[in-house]
């Protein structure tokens, strides 16, 4: 938890202080380290490869389907939804430790940060890595990954801005063989807010798809 005299991964240069980046260093080993938190990482590779295998593995599935809303879900849906959930665990994933925060020299806004960038940096890495294996498996137009790409990364942040706002509303600091880090209400009404937001900002483009499908008006 000590600030070193400099960065090994160069976080102050992103316009993260020293103690920023101690915080966030801390909590990437932590996360990496800590078996109960592996589950959160398998999130956005299981849900990818469902909707892949429900959009190409179906009646009626293929390279048809390559362009449509339903082969792009995995690039709109998961990488949110992952950074949703990682984000909403950086406050309860201190545990016992979480006491130690209020002795160091950190200011709530510095915390507020350095959970922030984790989580963003963690769910951006996850949304590029889905875009990357889904563009070379459905081959879209230019235009289409660019917007498909646009869209994942507006998703992505702000379900980890969600997520961490309702972490630190409702923490779970609570010792368990199964930790929940988030208090149950506070998951509730998480996930609600979350696939509302999800759903509106994705609404325009799956309304673009519905209507070029239809006869006459996608011409």
């Amino acid at each position: 938890y000590t600030p070193g005299a400099g960065s090994r991964f160069g976080l102050p240069c992103l316009g993260l202080s020293e103690e920023e980046a101690t915080l966030v260093r801390k909590d990437l080993k932590g996360m990496t380290r800590r078996r109960e938190l592996l589950q959160y990482f398998a999130i956005p590779f299981v849900l990818a490869i469902v909707f892949l295998f429900q959009a190409f593995f179906t009646p009626g599935g293929g390279t048809s389907q390559a362009g449509s809303v339903t082969a792009q879900l995995p690039i709109w849906f998961v990488g949110g939804l992952f950074g949703l959930m990682i984000s909403s665990i950086s406050f309860g994933q201190e545990g016992r430790s979480a006491s130690l925060l209020y002795s160091l020299p950190l200011t709530a806004k510095q915390v507020l940060r350095a959970k922030l960038f984790t989580s963003m940096l963690l769910a951006m890495v996850a949304t590029l890595s889905i875009f990357v294996v889904v563009a070379v498996i459905t081959r879209p137009p230019l235009v289409s990954a660019l917007r498909d790409l646009a869209l994942a990364v507006a998703i992505t942040a702000q379900e980890v801005c969600i997520g961490t706002a309702f972490g630190a509303k409702y923490p779970d600091f609570q010792e368990r063989p199964r930790p929940r880090f988030v208090d149950p209400v506070g998951i509730i009404l998480m996930m609600v807010v979350g696939m509302a937001v999800i759903l509106v900002t994705a609404l325009p483009s799956i309304l673009g798809e519905a209507l070029a499908s239809i006869p006459g008006v996608g011409s």
